[in-house]
């Protein structure tokens, strides 16, 4: 029976999980582990997602995020089959990295998405790959990141302890919140109180409005998915009047012109603008030389 499509939303906070395909832990090096970090910042600055904790274990990983864009399955997309990519070339193997399509549960209330803040941050010390101490000098979990406000960006972890917990972004507000932690552990040592919990979610999100959005609740989806398409031809007009450029120089200029290739790389980082896209708006040739040009613009594999 074929998986019904997702339904896109910009206002749901949703958890998504993914498991690696590979019989050993596809994050056990660190060097794997910072290259899916690299990758995850990359797609949140394309998308344009809210990011509030993100856990990545030896052989898989969880977000808790927010789409204002409503282009999860866009940004998923990139995301897996860049990563994918990536490690496949490092190790020098081929075939799928991770198990599937990615999974997901929606919070229905802003105390459903509580549980998931807090559950997302204690999946290690649960899994007993360390402490809590030890676990806010890792940056492998969000938790990371409470106490380093200059090494956030692009991460939200400060919008997730104010919206989920109530707490503020101060050194009382970070104290608070461990204790928060420590006393989960207490009562739910193994996390299947909390698991036992999230499985009574939808795996559906609706268009309602589970936490405080800038965006209106009630649209439809294609409205919805029309958000993240305008946002595209909006940064591309941007980058023209910036450039000192106009449509007729798309048409007259090469493929090659410098003044493209510049905005082709600020739209590969900045939107979700697809190779064809960019080869299409800007008169650059085939999306092949596209993919080219930004490949040569990433730099390494960051491994």
């Amino acid at each position: 029976m074929p998986r019904p499509s997702h339904r896109e939303s910009t206002a749901a906070t949703i958890h998504v999980f993914s498991r690696g395909n590979y019989k050993t832990p596809i994050f056990e090096s660190e060097g794997a582990r910072h290259g899916f970090y690299v990758a995850l910042t990359q797609c949140i600055q394309r998308c344009g997602w809210e990011v509030y904790a993100y856990a990545i274990m030896p052989n898989h990983f969880h977000l808790l995020l927010r789409t204002p864009r409503g282009n999860l399955s866009i940004g998923m997309q990139w995301l897996l089959s860049t990563f994918a990519m990536r490690f496949n070339k490092f190790c020098k193997e081929s075939g799928h990295v991770f198990q599937g399509r990615y999974r997901y549960v929606v919070a229905p209330s802003l105390m459903a998405a509580g549980r998931m803040f807090d559950y997302v941050h204690l999946n290690h010390i649960r899994k007993g790959l360390c402490d809590l101490e030890s676990l806010e000098d890792s940056q492998d979990n969000s938790l990371y990141l409470l106490q380093r406000p200059a090494e956030r960006s692009p991460f939200q972890i400060d919008l997730g302890l104010r919206r989920f917990t109530g707490l503020a972004d101060d050194a009382d507000g970070h104290s608070a919140y461990l204790r928060r932690l420590q006393r989960i552990l207490a009562a739910d040592p193994d996390g299947s109180i909390s698991r036992a919990a999230m499985k009574e979610l939808s795996v559906e999100p609706a268009l309602t409005v589970a936490a405080p959005s800038p965006l209106e609740p009630g649209l439809t989806q294609p409205e919805i998915l029309d958000i993240d398409e305008k946002h595209r031809a909006d940064f591309l007009q941007t980058a023209l009047q910036a450039a000192g450029m106009t449509p007729a120089d798309i048409l007259n200029d090469v493929k090659s012109a410098h003044w493209k290739v510049e905005i082709a790389i600020a739209l590969n980082r900045h939107t979700t603008a697809t190779a064809g896209w960019i080869a299409d708006k800007l008169h650059m040739g085939s999306p092949g030389y596209v993919r080219k040009l930004l490949s040569i613009s990433m730099g390494s594999d960051r491994f």
